[in-house]
Parts: C-alpha cells; structure tokens; sequence
C-alpha cells in the first residue's frame, strides 16, 4: 500500500531537488555542466514547480493561485500606489 502512495510523489520530485539532494553528499554523482546561459523555461513549468514547492511546505496552492498571483504583481502600479509604498516603508 504504501508504494503505491509513493509513486505518485516521486513524480513530483525535480532534477534540480535530486541534484541538490546529491551535491553534498556525492558531488562527483552529480553533472556538473558550464554555464551556457538560462534555459527557457515555459510558463506552466514554472508554475506546477512553484504549486509543487508550495505544497511541499505544507501550503494549499494550486495553479490558478499562483496564475492569479502572478497577474496581480504584472499590473503597474500608480504615482499615489507608488507614493503610498515609500510612505509605508519610511
């Protein structure tokens, strides 16, 4: 029973969890690759890994939270927003 209730986890974890795990333990394990710039990541990627973290953490997020998050953060803010951020932070 309990395999069972694993296997889906394991599908959750990441190359980059798995590296991370490993890099102390057994660095030679692990490729090491030059930097050749950032790859491109596409957007729902990003965003099942960003759910993926939250939920590790223990937190209830799924993708249209963190879709909705994102679109609330992409707006401009306005000169009084933008003056009530500096007021806030002095």
């Amino acid at each position: 029973m309990s395999v069972i209730l694993k296997a889906p986890a394991w599908k959750e974890v990441t190359v980059r969890c798995l590296c991370a795990a490993w890099r102390p333990l057994w660095p030679e394990c692990v490729l090491q690759r030059d930097f050749e710039g950032f790859e491109e990541l596409e957007e729902e990627a990003v965003v099942h890994e960003i759910v993926s973290l939250g939920n590790s953490m223990g937190l209830e997020v799924d993708d249209d939270d963190v879709e909705e998050l994102v679109e609330e953060h992409s707006k401009e803010l306005s000169t009084e927003e933008l003056l009530e951020l500096h007021k806030e932070e002095n």
